[in-house]
């Protein structure tokens, strides 16, 4: 069983993987409606990362080049037809990275999708967050982003569990340096909230110099978690990649 993945049957005649990363805090429950949704030219696998959910036990990632390093070992077995992915926010970094590594090994991704994500080449829009207290890490996190999920709010307990991953991924990202000199070959598609005050969308725009393919953005209605609150990213996903395999 390849942890970073849920149980899937990797027969399953599809034209298409696509490898779906989490924002910070984030697990691949927020893709649980994205396989079924993506019909049968599009396989949808949801990363399953270390400290949350099924792996709850697992030291989270604070670094992004061990995170890269094990991640591109974990899917390697995967890519025996074309695949592509996508992050949010933090997954949006993540999946750029990997896509990069795995471009350099022989493993071109046939399309990148970064969703709330800002170009790598734009500086952080707040000063770190990993090493606030807690409190204050929680304040500043709703401040950028938007609010929390309800329940973590109403229950201290599972705050408390919560955190130590929230505080991993911050740290991941405040730390991330973007690999320089190289560009993806594959289009790139921005995805952004109309209503994202941390990350708008003329904030995308750079990914254009990130590729030497085509870059297309598209702007949807929403805040920070439009990805969460909505289905409008998981559909328009959909439908660009089922026109780039023909289906």
């Amino acid at each position: 069983m390849n942890p970073w993945l849920p149980p899937f049957d990797p027969t399953t005649p599809s034209r298409l993987r696509l490898f779906c990363v989490p924002f910070a805090g984030g697990g691949a429950g927020i893709y649980r409606t994205w396989p079924m949704k993506m019909g049968p030219e599009i396989q949808a696998l949801a990363l399953q990362l270390p400290g949350r959910e099924r792996r709850m036990r697992e030291a989270p990632y604070t670094a992004m080049g061990p995170l890269i390093d094990d991640l591109a070992a974990g899917l390697r077995p995967l890519l025996d037809r074309p695949w592509a992915l996508f992050g949010h926010s933090l997954g949006g970094a993540i999946a750029y990275e990997l896509a990069l590594r795995l471009q350099a090994e022989g493993y071109a991704p046939e399309h990148l999708f970064v969703s709330a994500r800002r170009s790598p080449d734009l500086p952080l829009p707040h000063p770190p967050l990993f090493a606030l207290p807690d409190d204050r890490l929680v304040a500043e996190t709703e401040r950028h982003y938007g609010p929390l999920p309800a329940m973590l709010k109403q229950h201290p307990s599972l705050l408390a569990t919560f955190l130590p991953t929230m505080r991993a991924d911050f740290q991941l990202l405040d730390t991330w340096r973007p690999t320089q000199g190289q560009q993806l070959h594959c289009p790139i598609t921005g995805i952004a909230g109309d209503q994202d005050h941390a990350i708008p969308p003329e904030t995308l725009q750079g990914w254009a110099r990130c590729t030497r393919g085509p870059f297309q953005l598209h702007v949807l209605p929403g805040g920070h978690f439009f990805v969460r609150d909505s289905d409008q990213a998981r559909d328009l996903v959909a439908d660009v990649l089922r026109r780039q395999v023909g289906a």
